[in-house]
């Protein structure tokens, strides 16, 4: 649906469908997409890469680089041994 959240994380048309907040055009537009199998497929690789981005290695190291910034002198890392699972020390 076409709601905060949802507007922030989908790209209408580019990684995703934006629709209005019923489920008629809900409706209408996953039919839309199921007849397209070609802009399925070019939503689906372009929502998976955007995904992608917010892993959580990749939030962390934005984390950290943003942390960095604010300290000159003093650096932020997480050391190659740690795990993400087992959290930032």
């Amino acid at each position: 649906y076409r709601i905060p959240g949802l507007w922030d994380s989908v790209l209408d048309g580019c990684t995703g469908i934006l629709t209005q907040a019923n489920p008629e055009a809900m409706a209408t537009a996953t039919l839309e997409l199921l007849a397209d199998s070609e802009r399925w497929s070019r939503l689906s690789t372009a929502a998976t890469a955007r995904a992608e981005a917010y892993s959580w290695g990749a939030v962390a190291a934005r984390w950290l680089a943003v942390l960095n910034q604010g300290r000159p002198g003093m650096r932020c890392t997480v050391p190659e041994t740690t795990s993400l699972a087992e959290g930032i020390p």
